[in-house]
């Protein structure tokens, strides 16, 4: 029983090694990116807040990011459709765990790390039940 219970363990820790390392490369990526919508914010004024980590008027969500675009929640959602057990309750639950917000509620650097977290799990590197139960996040 012992042996189980630190397999786990090591399972956990290494699905959340995974996913924090994801959004660190992504806010890594994003940081030296030469220009374009790619650019993080540079002003010190955060966005309008939003309510529910919807879109404002200014294409940002109230976390201070660009909000996921349609095309990476798409993504998530066909990865996800590939992974058995994995429904869209589970899947925003999965965010939930992660980034504390609903899937729709997610910035785009927030989405990155939800697609690279789903594609360690569709590789075996991360535990899908782990991953839901929070021990990614």
């Amino acid at each position: 029983m012992q042996d189980d219970l630190e397999g786990f363990h090591r399972q956990v820790r290494a699905a959340y090694d995974a996913c924090r390392q994801a959004v660190s490369d992504e806010l890594a990526r994003h940081q030296t990116a030469g220009s374009g919508t790619d650019r993080p914010r540079t002003n010190t004024q955060p966005p309008p807040e939003s309510t529910d980590g919807q879109q404002n008027g200014n294409g940002h969500n109230g976390n201070g990011g660009r909000a996921a675009t349609e095309k990476q929640l798409t993504y998530i959602r066909q990865l996800s459709g590939q992974i058995k057990g994995l429904g869209v309750r589970r899947l925003d639950t999965l965010a939930a765990n992660m980034y504390g917000k609903p899937l729709a509620g997610l910035s785009s650097i927030e989405a990155s790390g939800v697609i690279d977290c789903l594609k360690g799990i569709k590789a075996g590197e991360i535990d899908l039940q782990a991953a839901i139960n929070g021990a990614a996040s």
